[in-house]
């Protein structure tokens, strides 16, 4: 899975302990070891927009929006809010076993990918270890212009 890759994963078990339920979850950045992947970081998006809007308890949350006019695969807007730190590790073997349940949908492209990361690291949310690996991912594929971790 490289950066930026986009899957919708039916009952997927991560981002919630008590409810498995269906997400979008987009690939931000593989930890390489002797060039083979370890794990795989992947951020998750709500729906719930409305809970980021003025005098909602969420409206001062740093967010990626995410707009279906500009991503045709995704079926609603949505967002990643990056306060969270909606990264959650993903190991290949769990790939490989939950194949059935998750699809390849599309791509993020690397403006908007430079964006969430920025972002991410203003949210201080993740940690300097999650975020490097993210880092050098994206500065793997050529993404230029990342924010310095802290």
């Amino acid at each position: 899975m490289k950066p930026g890759e986009v899957v919708r994963w039916q009952n997927c078990p991560f981002f919630n302990n008590s409810t498995q339920k269906d997400r979008w979850l987009i690939c931000l950045g593989t930890f390489v070891v002797c060039g083979k992947t370890q794990q795989i970081l992947m951020s998750t998006t709500t729906t719930k927009m409305e809970e980021y809007t003025s005098g909602k308890s969420r409206e001062k949350n740093i967010t990626f929006v995410i707009n279906r006019s500009k991503y045709s695969f995704f079926t609603n807007d949505c967002l990643i809010d990056l306060s969270l730190n909606p990264i959650e590790d993903v190991y290949p073997s769990t790939l490989e076993a939950q194949s059935g349940n998750w699809e390849m949908k599309g791509s993020i492209d690397q403006n908007d990918l430079r964006d969430i990361f920025n972002k991410l690291v203003r949210a201080e949310s993740a940690s300097a270890k999650v975020l490097n690996i993210i880092k050098d991912s994206l500065q793997s594929i050529g993404i230029q212009g990342l924010a310095k971790v802290k």
